[in-house]
């Protein structure tokens, strides 16, 4: 587990399931909602066994709200993911008739990084830390109502990156070391148990490996690269290589995910059955209108097939 994980997932938690009791009063399927106490993330209901979060997409800078100065801190917003989050949504509703539920941090990220535990994400400042702990209430909430309808679901964090290598980068907290390893090495239960998609992993209808689920014919990767979207992992391209940048998960996959599992902690139930990917945008799509629209609808499209 990674430095400092196991506190921040309390304090997660705690903080959470607080606020979780308070906050989601919506019940109307792909309305949008605002965090009551501080107007800062919006929230969309939904009713399919979908989560989309967009935690680096927001574009308000008020006064009032200092800008994050700490240690190691990114600033820089991943442009045009908010758009890209809105428009799968839309598609996705257009083709099933369903609704994701759907999280946006509204503010830049050099105010609130909504992909980092609370002191990175706010650097002390008590109306992020609020903000924070709503971002986080309502994705637990979503998840609790997703397995409350279907028993499991999908938690999809939206980014974009800026490499080299012009592609999709899929990521399930395995790096692109663990990702070079052999099939087999991969298949033993010490990399399954480091995967966001864990639950998946070990009970899926048709029996799948791990190496399957993660760059096999039926892996996410697999479903966007038959679209035309270049994809790691994916059969074409299995792993990064060791010389080229790849996202493999942050804070979001990681907590939000199936890789820690965790029924119960503190006394209170934690909902276990929702898998993790972090999906990186890469620079091409995202900075051209049409193409965002074409990459949301076979986004849209490959999350209807992979849910199946």
């Amino acid at each position: 587990m990674k430095p400092d994980l196991q506190f921040w997932i309390k304090l997660l938690f705690t903080l959470v399931f607080v606020a979780c009791n308070n906050i989601v009063t919506a019940q109307i399927p792909g309305q949008s909602y605002f965090d009551p106490d501080t107007g800062y993330v919006e929230y969309i209901h939904g009713n399919a066994p979908v989560i989309i979060s967009v935690p680096h997409g927001g574009l308000l800078m008020p006064d009032e709200i200092p800008d994050r100065n700490c240690n190691g801190c990114i600033y820089g917003n991943d442009t045009h993911t908010q758009e890209i989050g809105r428009a799968i949504a839309h598609a996705y509703h257009q083709q099933t008739g369903f609704y994701p539920f759907v999280i946006i941090n509204l503010l830049e990220r050099v105010k609130f990084d909504a992909n980092r535990p609370i002191e990175e994400a706010a650097d002390g400042n008590p109306t992020v830390e609020t903000a924070w702990t709503n971002y986080h209430a309502y994705i637990e909430s979503a998840a609790s109502l997703i397995v409350q309808d279907f028993g499991r679901g999908l938690f999809l964090d939206l980014h974009g990156h800026d490499h080299d290598v012009e592609r999709v980068e899929l990521g399930y907290t395995l790096t692109g070391a663990e990702l070079r390893l052999s099939d087999a090495t991969l298949n033993t239960n010490t990399y399954i148990e480091r995967n966001s998609i864990k639950t998946l992993i070990n009970d899926n209808q048709n029996s799948f490996s791990h190496v399957e689920l993660l760059r096999g014919e039926p892996s996410f990767g697999a479903l966007l690269h038959g679209k035309g979207y270049s994809t790691v992992p994916s059969p074409a391209d299995p792993a990064p290589q060791e010389n080229e940048d790849y996202f493999n998960g942050g804070y979001n996959t990681w907590v939000h995910g199936s890789r820690l599992n965790i029924q119960e902690m503190d006394g209170i139930q934690i909902e276990a059955n929702i898998d993790g990917i972090q999906i990186e945008v890469n620079h091409d799509v995202r900075f051209d209108e049409m193409d965002r629209i074409l990459f949301a609808e076979a986004c849209a499209t490959s999350i209807k097939q992979y849910l199946s």
